[in-house]
């Protein structure tokens, strides 16, 4: 017989995993989960924002700050407009990332200073990501990916509603940044994108940019309107 040479232990739990299997109910409510974590996960993805404050203003850890910007990175509102870090999710078939690759990310630069060795800043990266819901850190620690998978025509179809929450800004100084942008513009609601492009060979701004919000704002053309009469960005 099939059940000879089990213990009785053995048996209870291969009874058990068998009525696992074949229960419709079970397999409903796991199914109903697992569409209920996917769906607050692609929510997080599509409205998480980088840290576009002064860091001094900022009270969290430093694991916490790299947490938060390599989730941003991952993030819809990033991938949409970030041609590199997509290929380099589109080059591993499970869609995994080197870390080493965020070592030369301006943002993660800033923050890993005070470390001099790579093996220290990768220890750290690692460290920072392992805690995260968002993101998955292969068996070696030295990948990351999404949990869930980045959906290009996910993001494309929900272009209308992105353009509402996006507004056009021009006429700042050259030596503005992203941070300072964020922080005039953050009274209106909570930011989460900057974009301000620069030319190719002076890599100089061109003197306007783009900002995302994560909600529709209505009252942005008052707003703008004050603010160009003050003429004031600083």
């Amino acid at each position: 017989m099939e059940e000879e040479g089990k213990t009785t232990r053995e048996i209870e739990v291969s009874k058990r995993n068998a009525k696992k299997k074949t229960n419709p109910e079970t397999d409903n409510q796991n199914q109903g989960l697992e569409k209920t974590n996917k769906a607050k996960l692609e929510e997080k993805f599509q409205t998480i924002d980088s840290n576009l404050v002064d860091e001094e203003e900022k009270e969290e850890s430093l694991e916490t700050k790299l947490q938060h910007q390599i989730e941003f990175y991952f993030g819809d509102v990033n991938l949409r407009k970030d041609r590199f870090l997509r290929e380099l999710i589109l080059k591993n078939d499970k869609g995994y990332v080197d870390l080493s690759h965020f070592l030369n990310f301006n943002k993660i630069k800033t923050f890993l200073l005070p470390f001099s060795e790579q093996k220290d800043k990768l220890k750290i990266l690692g460290n920072a990501i392992e805690n995260s819901e968002l993101l998955k850190l292969n068996t070696s620690r030295t990948k990351v990916k999404r949990k869930i998978p980045f959906s290009e025509d996910a993001t494309k179809k929900n272009q209308a509603e992105i353009d509402k929450r996006t507004i056009y800004v021009q006429n700042f100084p050259e030596d503005i940044n992203h941070e300072m942008i964020a922080k005039i513009f953050s009274k209106c609601g909570k930011i989460l994108h900057v974009s301000l492009p620069r030319y190719a060979e002076s890599k100089t701004l061109k003197g306007f940019g783009f900002i995302e919000f994560s909600v529709s704002i209505k009252f942005f053309h008052s707003l703008s309107t004050r603010m160009k009469k003050k003429q004031r960005w600083h």
